[in-house]
């Protein structure tokens, strides 16, 4: 057999190559569907049932595909708040849940099968009966009392639902406007208000899911009680020649403080790249206090304070490394000759204990990835509000006890504090 060879020249191989581009986009012009394309026009038959469970604001439906090889999918399709849902199950599930059901009693969903050729079958009605839905669970665990500046907010979200908590307040022409909005799928949820005067004021309350689903409006008046902001220009260190040393109390054991001055705390307010941190501490007895200490330059009854962590570019140190877990909070209205012989503890009124909050959950050995949740709650500061009686101080010292990472190394970004100034 005689074989013939086609040679091209290099001139003639980019023609020819040209040629088969423009084909290729001739080809491609006009609509086309991505994947194999349909082999039948046949549509198979529908899935069976088999069981409902019923949930709150939602429901399983388990179902049996017909058993032909090219059935892909089982699809449910049901109406919520005007808006066609539409949920895909692979047969191998061989179950469906269909969620946001904005009231308790029945609903109609409709099943088909899809099969590989994107033919539906005929649609078979179920009827579900969704138990009482989260927003309306979560809004009769609703509580409310006044705080420093505003109200504060509790709620129960035991299915740990993603829902919002709308607050509203009325304006000058008496029409409801939206004031604060806590996003949430804590178990205890908690959100407050801040800012208002100290006069009564009707409140606005409610439950939103991510279908749309409102609860109805909780109304409560309250009156919040008065604070203002303890600016921080009349705050300093108690000794700054010793500031890089101990903390500033000369003789007083165990106040170390700094790679970073004190005042690094509430100088840099917003700036993520400079904190007050301490020294390496890691081969220090485990039973030894230590603590850092400064002045607030006026007298002051606390109703709250803010401390923010430190938290990095892409959040490496959030809820992680040498951010405070666990600290105490006291103060005292001078600091004497004793005192500062005794160090410590001696002479100084406890007023808090804090156990840092992380949205995710719990503390635990094993750290659960960072959720949104948690990074825009470090982003905002975590606010500890002061309890009832809390004696007038002039000097705070913070007790350092567990940081989050679990070394012996402890860094504040910038702390905050608000109550009444009395002289």
């Amino acid at each position: 057999m005689k074989t013939v060879r086609f040679l091209f020249s290099a001139g003639k191989q980019a023609t020819l190559l040209a040629f088969l581009m423009l084909l290729s986009l001739a080809g491609c012009e006009g609509e086309f569907e991505r994947g194999l394309p349909p082999q039948h026009g046949n549509p198979p038959s529908p899935p069976t049932v088999v069981d409902v469970v019923n949930l709150n604001g939602a429901a399983i439906i388990n179902f049996q595909a017909p058993a032909v090889d090219d059935v892909v999918a089982v699809t449910a399709t049901y109406t919520i708040n005007n808006v066609e849902r539409v949920v895909r199950a692979s047969i191998f599930n061989n179950h469906l849940l269909v969620e946001g059901f904005g009231r308790a009693g029945e609903h109609t969903v409709f099943l088909r099968t899809v099969d590989a050729s994107r033919n539906e079958s005929a649609p078979v009605a179920v009827t579900v009966n969704p138990l009482v839905p989260p927003v309306i669970t979560i809004y009769e665990s609703l509580y409310v009392r006044p705080t420093f500046g505003g109200i504060f907010v509790t709620w129960e979200n035991k299915l740990r639902n993603n829902i919002i908590i709308h607050v509203s307040i009325q304006d000058e022409f008496g029409e409801w406007q939206v004031l604060q909005s806590f996003f949430s799928s804590e178990q205890e949820g908690r959100g407050t208000v801040r800012g208002l005067p100290d006069d009564p004021r009707e409140f606005r309350i409610q439950v939103r899911d991510r279908w749309d689903n409102f609860s109805e409006p909780f109304y409560v008046t309250e009156t919040p009680f008065f604070e203002q902001r303890i600016l921080p220009t009349r705050f300093h260190e108690i000794n700054p020649r010793l500031a890089g040393v101990n903390g500033g109390i000369e003789g007083d054991t165990g106040d170390w403080s700094t790679a970073m001055r004190v005042q690094t705390m509430w100088l840099t307010p917003g700036d993520d790249n400079t904190q007050w941190h301490s020294n390496d501490v890691g081969s220090s007895p485990e039973d030894q206090d230590w603590f850092v200490s400064f002045g607030l330059g006026q007298t002051v009854e606390l109703s709250r304070f803010r401390i923010w962590q430190r938290r990095g570019g892409s959040n490496q140190f959030t809820f992680a490394h040498n951010n405070l877990r666990r600290f105490s909070l006291y103060g005292a209205m001078e600091i004497t000759a004793e005192m500062r012989a005794q160090g410590g503890r001696y002479g100084w009124t406890h007023l808090v204990d804090v156990v840092s909050h992380r949205p995710a959950g719990p503390y635990t050995i094993f750290q659960v990835p960072l959720t949104q949740e948690d990074r825009d709650f470090a982003a905002g500061g975590e606010e500890i509000e002061m309890p009832p009686g809390t004696p007038p101080i002039r000097f705070i010292r913070i007790f350092l006890a567990e940081t989050w990472g679990g070394g012996r190394t402890y860094q504040i970004s910038d702390i905050q504090f608000w109550g009444k100034i009395l002289d």
